[in-house]
Order: C-alpha cells, then sequence, then structure tokens
C-alpha cells in the first residue's frame, strides 16, 4: 500500500498509508518494492523479489564467510543452516523489511572483513561497508546500526581480524559519514516538507519507543486494537463492504453523471479506508488529505473543545473543500461507529487534472453544484428563520445545521 502511494503520487519524501502519515520506517524497502510494482504493473511476486534477492545474497555470503574462517564443509552448511531457520521460512514469501536490512549489515561486515592487498584496497572495502551500513539504516533506521556496530565490537574483544592490510583513518571516517549521511539526509527533507512528522523520525522511532515501549502502528494478526485518544484511519482489510458493493455507493455519491469508463477511472484513483468506533478520521487543524466518502457507519462532525455540529450517516462525502481550495481542517471528524470510507486524496486528484482527466473536471462541477446549493439553501433558510420568533431561532437553526451537514440532494 505505501509503496504504491509513493509511485503513484511521485511524493518519495513524505510517505503515505490509506491518506494518513506514515512515519514508522525509512523508505528504502518501499522504493525498491514500489519500482518493481512500477514496472510489472504491481505484480505481488515482482514485489517480493526485494526480500527473496536479500534472503538470497545473505546465504551467499554466509557462504563465502564461512569458508573464509572455518574451511569448505562449514561453507557447504552454513547457508543451508541459515535458509532453515524459522524466520527465515516464515518470512521469506513476504515482502520484509528485516531481509533488506539482513542483508545491507551482512554485506558492510563482510567488506569489513575481507582481506585486502593494500591500503588503498581495505580503504575502497571500509567505504563500501559504510555505505551498506547507510543502507540498512535507510531501510530500517538508526536501530539498523547496531547491527553492525555490535558486531565489530564483538570481534575486537574476542580479538577477531582480518587479514591483510589495513583501511585509513580518513576512509573509516568517511565510512561512518557514509553510514549516518542516508537516513538523516532522508529525515531532514521529509521533515521539511511536511514538519508534522519531524519529532517521529528523530525521535519517536527509535528513541522514544526504547523509552516508551515499542508500538506498531500495524494491527497485527490476532492482536486486539489499542486503545488511543487519536488513532488514524487504518487500511480496509476483510469484512465490511465488497469492492463492488463499495463502487455502487460511490457511483451514486460522487460520479453521478459520468460515463462508465470516467467513473472507473475516478474508481481505480481511489484507497479503501477502515476506522473503528471513537476513533479520529481527520483533527481540526490538520492539513487535509483529500475527499472521504463515507460508504458504511456514522462520523460526528465536531469544533475543538464544542459539542458535535452534526451526524452524519452514510452514504455521503466529507473534506470535499480540500479538493477546491488549499487550507487546514476546518472541524474534526469523529467515528462514532466502525466506519468504511473511500479516499480520493488531494495528489491523486491533482494528477487527473494534470492528465485534462474529463472525470476530474465532472467531479469538480458535482461539487461546485452541491455547494452552491447548500449556500443558497442556507440563504434562503436564514432570512426565513429571520423573520419568526426569537424563541424559534435556536431550535430551526439546529435543525438546519444538521440538514447542511447530511442532505446531500438539495
Amino acid at each position: 500500500m505505501v509503496s504504491k502511494w509513493i509511485y503513484d503520487s511521485r511524493d518519495f519524501l513524505v510517505m503515505h498509508r490509506c491518506g494518513a502519515l506514515y512515519p514508522d520506517k525509512p523508505p528504502l524497502l518501499f522504493w525498491l518494492a514500489g519500482a518493481l510494482g512500477w514496472i510489472s504493473g504491481w505484480n505481488t511476486l515482482a514485489m517480493r523479489l526485494v526480500t527473496l534477492l536479500s534472503i538470497a545474497g545473505v546465504a551467499l555470503m554466509t557462504q563465502r564467510l564461512a569458508r573464509r574462517w572455518w574451511g569448505e564443509l562449514e561453507a557447504r552448511w552454513a547457508p543451508l543452516m541459515f535458509l532453515g531457520f524459522f524466520m527465515v521460512v516464515e518470512i521469506g514469501g513476504r515482502l520484509q523489511i528485516d531481509p533488506l536490512l539482513c542483508v545491507c549489515c551482512v554485506g558492510a561486515l563482510f567488506l569489513i572483513d575481507a582481506p585486502a592487498a593494500s591500503e588503498r584496497e581495505a580503504s575502497r572495502q571500509v567505504l563500501c561497508a559504510g555505505l551498506c551500513a547507510g543502507l540498512a539504516g535507510l531501510a530500517k533506521g538508526p536501530p539498523a546500526w547496531l547491527s553492525v556496530v555490535l558486531p565489530l565490537i564483538a570481534w575486537r574483544l574476542l580479538k577477531v581480524h582480518g587479514t591483510g592490510a589495513r583501511s585509513s583513518i580518513p576512509a573509516r571516517i568517511s565510512a561512518v559519514a557514509l553510514g549516518v549521511f542516508p537516513v538523516a539526509a532522508w529525515a531532514a527533507l521529509a521533515s521539511w516538507r511536511e514538519p508534522a512528522i519531524a519529532r517521529d523520525l528523530f525521535f519517536g522511532q527509535h528513541v522514544g519507543r526504547a523509552i516508551e515501549g515499542v508500538h506498531h502502528r500495524r494491527l497485527h494478526r490476532g492482536h486486539r486494537p489499542r486503545r488511543a485518544r487519536h488513532r488514524a484511519a487504518r487500511s480496509l482489510r476483510g469484512g465490511g463492504m465488497t469492492p463492488s458493493e463499495a463502487s455502487k455507493v460511490i457511483r451514486g455519491v460522487l460520479c453521478r453523471g459520468l460515463t462508465y469508463e470516467q467513473t472507473e477511472q475516478i474508481l481505480k484513483a481511489m484507497v479503501p479506508v477502515k476506522a473503528e468506533a471513537d476513533t479520529t478520521v481527520f483533527k481540526e487543524g490538520e492539513r487535509p488529505q483529500g475527499l472521504m466518502v463515507l460508504l458504511e457507519g456514522t462520523v460526528e462532525v465536531i469544533k475543538e473543545g464544542g459539542e458535535p455540529l452534526a451526524t452524519i450517516d452514510a452514504p455521503t462525502v466529507l473534506g470535499e473543500i480540500s479538493l477546491l481550495m488549499e487550507g487546514l481542517h476546518t472541524a474534526s471528524v469523529r467515528a462514532k461507529t466502525a466506519c468504511e470510507f473511500s479516499l480520493l486524496t488531494s495528489t491523486q486528484f491533482h494528477r487527473l487534472l494534470r492528465e485534462e482527466s474529463l472525470a476530474a473536471y465532472k467531479v469538480i462541477a458535482i461539487l461546485a453544484e452541491v455547494l452552491a446549493r447548500r449556500l443558497s439553501r442556507m440563504d434562503e433558510k436564514f432570512v426565513e428563520v429571520s423573520r419568526r420568533t426569537a424563541s424559534k431561532h435556536v431550535e430551526e437553526l439546529t435543525a438546519f445545521k444538521q440538514k447542511l451537514f447530511t442532505d446531500w440532494s438539495f
């Protein structure tokens, strides 16, 4: 999901998952898997080649390290033992960060330990090792460096040294810089683009987790969701509406007047999203992600520190103004019940506009018509209510406010 989002939006710095910011991991795995998916038409097996090739690379380096340290017999058994480990078997066929991390870290250690005939060759190997450590950091973040540093410390304590010439001091300093620079540069650029993720990137995802405990945003199989004051909506996986049912609702709410081909173009640009009851879909003051079609469930529109402005039942749309003008959310939306959405992000919508998609312009016309009718109806209602007695004003204005949010037909 993250990989496809990157290549669809062409945003390689700030990652999103189902419309929500995703600062949990650095981007290397998603870049590589996304590139293979983009080339292959988003073939699942092609995207998993990152994991498969990483495991094969670690097995090959394990064999060579065993031959270098012990002998030919150990070299035959080492890759078989590695491939037989439960974790390798369990995650070998899935797209995971750990195999990519492993091949980068083992590659760094393999190069550091490799015998060199001259100081120049040794320095070149150390620089390549630093680059491998940098890629490991770009795959997993700062914790990846421990997987390189701790074995080096152990080797030194056990007095395990590679044979041959030693690298120069400047080469070692440069290798450390290469190990730090990739992930640090990405984090700095991503934080500059999206300041909201700066704390997560520089503190929350490593130091913060070490202090507060590890809490993954992803809901693992068999785990109960954690109670939280604000949780981002998650990808819709299993259960709930089928894709055909969701498409039918979207066609009726957002794609009136569009041809079948134009509707399909809009549907392909949308992402399914799910929110549990009592979770925040988006908050007042946040940057809008795009237009959300509420397919199933009930949500509340809330102003900061106040009572709900309205209770909205599916099907309807939320955040339509964010497609038409820039600005932050002027109210929060909270799921009153379990809800299912389909999200048309601003990035995807603007991509359709750049491609001069007639479907995108028709959606703008639909949204403009709805907003115009709401405004006209609001003017008429306020004129009508203002002519009546004051005692009825509050009750009727409250009812009208509810209708403004919920009635999609006038």
